[in-house]
């Protein structure tokens, strides 16, 4: 099976803090996205948007990938999050967004957790 659907920007998307964990966190997401049948993956945010002052895009560790175009159900668009959870691992936060509205996405943030030695 070939794993290579085309990787779009939204109009306006800033990637000149992208990290390289995000980057690989959307090839990751890119592959999840193929096995759910669709034919390409839409970044709609990165280092720009409204996010607060905290939130980690600003830093280049997070985006946000559209759903809303998808041909799935809610329930399978939050289990395409979980999928993309499990590939990244505990350094990664995924979350399905909005569900339903015109702001739907799935969120995806780089925030590596403290390990107890």
């Amino acid at each position: 099976m070939d794993l290579s659907i085309p990787i779009r920007l939204k109009p306006g998307v800033k990637l000149d803090c992208l990290s390289t964990q995000i980057l690989l966190a959307i090839l990751v997401a890119s592959q999840a996205y193929q096995a759910l049948g669709a034919r390409s993956l839409t970044v709609t945010s990165v280092c720009d948007g409204e996010h607060s002052e905290a939130s980690l895009h600003w830093i280049g560790h997070a985006c946000d990938l559209r759903t809303k175009n998808l041909e799935a159900s809610d329930e399978e668009k939050a289990q395409l999050a979980r999928t993309i959870a499990e590939r990244l691992g505990n350094d990664f936060d995924v979350l399905f967004e909005g569900a339903g509205t015109p702001q739907e996405h799935i969120h995806i943030e780089y925030q590596p957790k403290r390990r107890s030695n």
